[in-house]
């Protein structure tokens, strides 16, 4: 029965290094869960400023667009526009939309005309311009993001209103896919309020890129998913195919291969995998860890968890035993989830047929006795 549950594991790892995509051979990212790519400035601003969580998937091809009145090279994102201004020195060679403010003129609303505080709250950030005030679960998540401007780890004041914009609305009720939830409004988002989240997914962006580009076009716009997190269609696809089609895991895909468990690694589950991505490996002695197939094994297993454990899953837990039979501990820190206080989790639910696989951006080791 051991031996049928380590092969079982064995192949299921292999489908996630599979599943992860090879992006070292293009400098094209191109996402199972929809038909568009990203590359280029457009690509590494993806990246380096929050990818997933806070732009979403492409929903449209980089082309030329006409905006305000310039024919401007961008890319509509399920949160955001990315714009290419060549004439800016980088960072700033890559504006965003204001689409908070552009949601609202489509819908008829002038937001100049709504409320505000006029002045400051206690334990909240207040904005004199706007005179609104951002309190809470939403002040948390607008300071831990932003543009990545000064080089400096963490984010400023001015990284936050780079990405975001000013508030323009105080938390109101709005009806959003057919529910009630409160949010905010600022200039380039939406945060939304989900209560039935368990932290950090309580609160959410709102996926502005698909609603204006959608009024903008005046018809249905081609998106991954209509919920605010991203659930990719399962279909029939294996962590393995999903991780062999994303292009960002060669090393993790060597790693099985040398381990001699792709072809193992392709049972029913279901399995949750903990996937490093390349840079990961980069304070790692990988050819050591390839040359002991033994160790490199157990190295793996610790990454593998029997069981779906979506995201709601994790955070609600303070250690998740692994296939390999030791524990990894959970640390929710605001909007932010570490594994063994060296691995933050930062793309999760992406769902398999055989389970679902949580990204993150080190590699994991199980404890020596």
């Amino acid at each position: 029965m051991y031996r049928y549950s380590l092969i079982v594991v064995l192949m299921i790892i292999t489908l996630v290094l599979a599943a992860f995509p090879a992006q070292a051979q293009t400098d094209e990212l191109c996402f199972s869960e929809v038909e568009y790519c990203i590359s280029g400035r457009i690509r590494e601003f993806w990246e380096q400023n929050g990818g997933l969580p806070v732009f979403g998937f492409p929903i449209g091809p980089q082309q030329e667009m006409d905006i305000e009145g310039q024919m401007l090279q961008a890319q509509w994102f399920e949160r955001n526009r990315l714009e290419l201004h060549p004439e800016n020195e980088a960072p700033y060679d890559v504006l965003l939309g204001r689409l908070g403010v552009d949601y609202l003129d489509q819908e008829g609303r002038d937001w100049q005309a709504f409320p505000s505080d006029g002045s400051a709250q206690d334990g909240c950030q207040y904005f004199e311009q706007t005179g609104q005030n951002v309190c809470g679960d939403i002040l948390a998540l607008w300071q831990s993001n932003g543009l990545e401007i000064d080089g400096i780890e963490g984010k400023t004041f001015e990284e936050s209103l780079a990405l975001f914009g000013l508030p323009i609305s105080q938390v109101m009720t709005e009806t959003i896919q057919g529910g009630e939830y409160e949010v905010q409004w600022f200039e380039r988002a939406r945060f939304e309020l989900h209560p039935e989240n368990d932290p950090p997914f309580n609160v959410l962006l709102g996926l502005l890129g698909t609603e204006v580009m959608t009024d903008t076009d005046g018809g249905d716009t081609p998106t991954p998913d209509e919920t605010p997190t991203p659930e990719p269609d399962m279909g029939g696809n294996t962590i393995v195919e999903i991780a062999a089609a994303d292009g960002r895991f060669s090393t993790l895909v060597t790693a099985l291969e040398t381990a001699a468990l792709t072809e193992t690694l392709s049972g029913e589950g279901p399995f949750t995998v903990f996937a490093p991505v390349d840079d990961a490996f980069a304070d790692v002695d990988v050819d050591a860890l390839l040359s002991d197939t033994e160790n490199l094994s157990q190295v793996l297993l610790y990454h593998v968890a029997a069981g779906s454990l979506m995201a709601t899953d994790v955070v609600s837990m303070t250690e998740i035993t692994t296939v390999q039979g030791g524990t990894i501990s959970v640390m929710v820190d605001g909007d932010s989830v570490m594994l063994n206080d060296t691995a933050n989790i930062i793309l999760t639910d992406i769902e398999a047929s055989n389970g679902v696989i949580h990204v993150i951006d080190a590699v994991l080791f199980p404890p020596t006795e």
